[in-house]
């Protein structure tokens, strides 16, 4: 699991993230003063899914799904679970992989290798899973809302 936490490092300043993954290994970046620890949640999760142009939330095998144009892009797990899933290209499925291994995973099987990726709630900040599920939403959406929404971003 990633745990990110302020620390204060060997000059005294306390701008430094400190990131410790499973394998026992730590990583560190010099970040903004009161840099917020940002741990998504299911209902930050759902607000960030449901930003998304015509993003609606339906329910699907007991769990919140949601949804552009009738197809799934993203869902939660259920209550009380601390995952999500994104629907990503193979391609940037393999780069969240190699970049981030303690927040995303593939499924298991065919839904795995088609793109669902687990998303560990805990581990991910909000910073790190826009994107992702900006990815998530474009490569569902139709064509004419993507268009639309790329050229709003560029004014």
């Amino acid at each position: 699991m990633t745990r990110m936490a302020k620390a204060q490092n060997w000059s005294g300043r306390s701008d430094v993230a400190v990131r410790q993954r499973n394998s026992g290994t730590f990583s560190c970046e010099i970040v903004p003063p009161f840099f917020p620890v940002n741990v998504m949640t299911a209902a930050q999760f759902r607000r960030l899914a449901l930003s998304m142009p015509q993003a609606e939330e339906h329910e699907h095998m007991n769990h919140p799904d949601f949804r552009v144009a009738g197809k799934i892009f993203a869902s939660l797990g259920p209550a009380g679970s601390d995952w999500a899933m994104i629907k990503v290209a193979p391609d940037e499925q393999r780069q969240l992989l190699h970049d981030e291994p303690d927040v995303f995973s593939a499924f298991a099987g065919a839904w795995g290798r088609q793109g669902c990726t687990r998303v560990h709630l805990p581990s991910a900040a909000t910073t790190m899973l826009r994107p992702a599920v900006r990815a998530a939403w474009r490569n569902i959406a139709p064509q004419v809302l993507v268009d639309k929404r790329e050229n709003k971003s560029r004014k």
